[in-house]
């Protein structure tokens, strides 16, 4: 279960000097029903990409029931007024503060593996229930590119969280339906190439089309219906459905 620190007195160690923070840094009347689409998960795990802002960083937790933050992510999570539910990773980025001492670690250490990596492994345990992915925004574009390998490479497939609209993961065999609202952009980037390529409910359908990086792809289309839908036969690619 979250804990919000800007509305939850009972934190025994919250000090004034941190609630100062939370209030300076955090609105309180943030207006989270701007954000268009249904951000209703499981479970959500944090990256520690520092471009997202706080105020939309916390709209999306607290619609999580259960937050993993991968490392300094926690501090991110801290000032954005929820704390997580538990921390991954070496740890070497963390915040020694005492609002941050009383959540549980799971101290991993392999320097071989990066903190997506850690992230989503903790996360495993989670398989088939609603997950999600934030705060690559802003993170280092190696690890940026890494963590989208990183996906990939495990078995889940999280959504992935941004300030300007969604991302999903996908691996064929699959079809995937995905709500959204007329005039939003839609684009399918293949990650490898894919095979068997359909998207309906936008301006610019395919059908049975074939995608590979750097060869073709499909950038920048249109919603024009309440859902789309894609399906690939073969291969992996992201679908990005954004947010104005």
């Amino acid at each position: 279960m979250k804990f919000e620190l800007s509305r939850n007195p009972q934190f025994p160690m919250f000090s004034l000097f941190f609630q100062q923070i939370a209030q300076i840094r955090l609105p309180i009347n943030v207006n989270c029903s701007r954000m268009s689409g249904s951000f209703e998960y499981d479970v959500i795990g944090v990256l520690a990409g520092d471009d997202l802002p706080l105020s939309t960083l916390y709209c999306f937790l607290q619609t999580s029931e259960y937050i993993i933050a991968a490392d300094g992510a926690a501090n991110r999570c801290l000032e954005a007024g929820i704390l997580p539910d538990l921390i991954v990773g070496d740890l070497d980025s963390l915040r020694e503060v005492p609002e941050l001492r009383e959540i549980p670690r799971r101290k991993i250490d392999d320097q071989n593996t990066t903190d997506a990596d850690k992230l989503l492994a903790s996360m495993q345990e989670f398989s088939g229930q609603r997950i999600a992915i934030t705060g690559l925004e802003g993170d280092l574009p190696d690890h940026t590119l890494a963590a989208y390998a990183s996906i990939f490479a495990s078995q889940l497939r999280p959504e992935i969280l941004f300030r300007r609209g969604v991302m999903y993961p996908l691996s064929g065999p699959t079809v995937r339906r995905v709500q959204t609202i007329r005039g939003n952009r839609v684009s399918l980037i293949p990650f490898t190439a894919c095979q068997g390529v359909t998207v309906d409910g936008v301006e610019w359908p395919l059908t049975a089309a074939r995608l590979a990086p750097g060869v073709s792809n499909s950038i920048s289309n249109r919603a024009v219906a309440d859902t789309i839908g894609v399906s690939i036969e073969a291969g992996d690619a992201l679908l990005f459905i954004g947010r104005d």
